[in-house]
């Protein structure tokens, strides 16, 4: 039986058949949006848009780092 395919566009298979989906760990870890996207891109890249999901978390990645050359206080607060 080849595998069943939701028109969920909130949940679809490529998050749903994960064991956690992205927003899931996102909210349990309170990431914010940046690094987020990171974590949704990098998990489903295998199962939806291969390179290019990780071209748009490397630009994520880009975006997070520019918040630290900016002084970001989210960036650069430490956990005490």
């Amino acid at each position: 039986m080849g595998r069943v395919y939701t028109k969920d566009p909130i949940n679809p298979n490529h998050y749903t058949d994960m064991v956690i989906s992205p927003r899931e760990y996102n909210i349990a870890n309170k990431l914010g949006w940046d690094e987020g996207n990171v974590i949704k891109y990098v998990s489903r890249h295998q199962t939806k848009n291969g390179r290019e999901d990780i071209e748009k978390a490397i630009k994520y990645c880009q975006l997070i780092l520019e918040r630290y050359d900016l002084g970001d206080e989210i960036c650069t607060q430490k956990e005490s």
